[in-house]
């Protein structure tokens, strides 16, 4: 599956078109209505230059007149506007995203600037953990944004940071203003798979080479991914099919990321080596409590050691979690029928199976925005079944699903 937001489809097109369009409204409206600067005459005279300069396509003047303005009044939106427009035009986009954080949360084009520099930062200067900050300060502004929850969305879907990915994504639904993505990467949660990803996350590390995030990252998507073999990830019974060396590698370095404990853990169950998952199982930080996978890992370790009963309470916690977590079903039926418990064994392994099915199509998307394409009341009636009632509402409210739907 492809990622939805490219660089070369929506970054600096986009910057242009929108940071043009605010300053040419601003020119239009002459300054009453948009601008809410001191009526002094400095100022005007600030902004008949900077606009006759912009008519004139002359970016080097219209930067030296705006770093003249910002310098004139600091609290200058407008201001800061024009010299970020100036820098974007001549290529200066460290300039351009610098200007754009200068504006102050009252200026009444603050979120529309923080949208263009988290695009900026993100996309085109390849620093995601700057564009995480600069989304994050913008929720503090406007708690519903649905630029800020997207690019957050994105971020953590392709840097695998899966907890933060669902919370964002939950938070988003709740407040109406998720992107049409969120459902896809939500169930997929336990697969995250992005044709594009080993591509950005290098783009990034270059940046930001320190990262312990991104270096994982990287890891995971070349365990992840087998170039020599058309073998997809549905088809095996590991989720790592690629290269182990890298990820391998990082136990030392980071002995409590979770994703590095993940692998260790789910390499070791696969292998048969229950005692080698339960010794990691039982030396986790706290913070693995809130990953529904280790709850699944410690009741797989616990089926395998004898103990059914006390598998179904782990996998259950897990579903509490992750509902879309059918390897979680199929523990629990193994286990139901261990317990000789037919009628439930059958429901968990029907649920499990068709949660199988439904990874195994969306995996296939070529971009996530096909799910709306899809005949949704199949997706609809397992949401419904596995009791995930904040996405059954917001699935019920959402009008491209309603139309898809009848």
């Amino acid at each position: 599956m492809h990622e939805l937001k490219t660089p070369q489809s929506t970054g600096k097109k986009r910057l242009y078109i929108l940071l043009s369009g605010v300053f040419l409204l601003a020119a239009f409206c002459g300054g009453r209505a948009l601008l809410h600067w001191r009526a002094d005459q400095i100022e005007q005279k600030f902004f008949t230059a900077a606009v006759e300069a912009r008519e004139a396509e002359d970016w080097e003047l219209l930067r030296e007149i705006s770093e003249r303005w910002v310098s004139h009044n600091t609290d200058s939106g407008t201001g800061w506007l024009a010299l970020a427009d100036s820098c974007q035009s001549l290529g200066d986009l460290e300039c351009a995203q610098s200007a754009l954080g200068k504006i102050a949360p009252t200026d009444p084009h603050y979120l529309e600037a923080r949208a263009l520099r988290g695009d900026l930062l993100y996309l085109d200067l390849k620093r995601p953990s700057e564009a995480e900050s600069n989304w994050r300060e913008m929720l503090e502004i406007d708690s519903a944004s649905a630029e800020a929850y997207q690019g957050l969305i994105s971020f953590y879907a392709l840097s695998v940071q899966r907890h933060k990915m669902m919370e964002t994504i939950r938070d988003a639904i709740a407040k109406q203003c998720e992107p049409p993505e969120s459902y896809v990467y939500l169930i997929l949660s336990d697969r995250l798979s992005f044709g594009t990803g080993k591509f950005r996350i290098d783009e990034w590390l270059e940046k930001e080479p320190d990262n312990q995030i991104l270096e994982v990252a990287h890891a995971y998507y070349v365990a992840r991914h087998n170039d020599s073999s058309t073998q997809s990830v549905q088809e095996t019974n590991s989720l790592y099919q690629g290269n182990w060396s890298k990820i391998e590698a990082l136990i030392s370095r980071y002995p409590e990321n979770l994703n590095v404990l993940a692998f260790q853990i789910e390499s070791a169950l696969i292998d048969g080596k229950t005692s080698v998952a339960i010794d990691l199982l039982n030396q986790l930080p706290n913070e693995a409590a809130e990953d529904f996978r280790f709850w699944r890992f410690r009741a797989r370790s616990l089926l395998e050691s004898g103990a059914a009963d006390q598998a179904i309470n782990a996998a259950r916690t897990s579903l509490q979690m992750n509902p879309y977590d059918w390897r979680s079903r199929v523990i629990l039926a193994e286990a139901f029928r261990i317990l000789q418990q037919p009628e439930n064994a059958r429901l968990e392994a029907e649920l499990g199976a068709k949660g199988k099915a439904l990874e195994k199509t969306l995996l296939s998307l070529q971009n996530p925005l096909d799910f709306w394409e899809m005949d949704l009341r199949g997706v609809y009636e397992y949401v419904q079944i596995v009791g995930d009632l904040p996405i059954v509402e917001a699935l019920r409210g959402n009008a491209t699903f309603m139309t898809t739907e009848k």
